[in-house]
This record gives structure tokens, sequence and C-alpha cells, in this order.
């Protein structure tokens, strides 16, 4: 395996590992699961009780925060996608 392929392959698992993380905090099940809105409600309700203004600790909200943004963008990008081809490429 070339060096090129290898990294290639890790960074894939980097971010397959990444949205599974990011899918768990923000608890959803799959990315089948989540749509722009439901993904704004999800991090809202657990922004409430998370925040450190409300009691929560600084570093969840930060991953929750940092979460949440991940899978905008990735809502985003694929959004341009039927949702047969979107759900067909992951």
């Amino acid at each position: 395996m070339r060096l090129s392929t290898f990294n290639s392959v890790s960074l894939l698992i980097k971010k397959m590992s990444t949205l599974e993380r990011a899918l768990e905090l923000l608890e959803f099940k799959s990315l089948e699961d989540v749509t722009a809105n439901q993904l704004k409600n999800s991090f809202k309700r657990i922004a409430l009780t998370a925040h450190p203004d409300k009691g929560g600790d600084y570093v969840f909200f930060d991953e929750i925060l940092s979460a949440y943004i991940h899978l905008s963008k990735v809502i985003k990008r694929l959004s341009g996608l039927s949702r047969i081809d979107m759900f067909s490429i992951i």
C-alpha cells in the first residue's frame, strides 16, 4: 500500500469517528435521522443543560458545539444531493 493511500484511509477513518462522535453527542442514531431542524432542536435542548452559565461543564459544552458545527457542515454539503444519493455515499 502506498503511503498516500494509507494517509487517505486513515483520514477517512478519523472523519468517520468524528462523525460518529458528533451523532452520539447530539443523540442521533445515524446520519439518516438528521435534518437541519432536528439538529438545531437537539443542540438547543442539550445546550440548555450543558451550558456553563446553567451549571454545565465548559469542556462538554465545547464538544457539543463542535459536534453541532461539524454536523451542520455535513448536512449543508449533502443538501444538494437527493435523499437517495445522500446516504449511498456514506
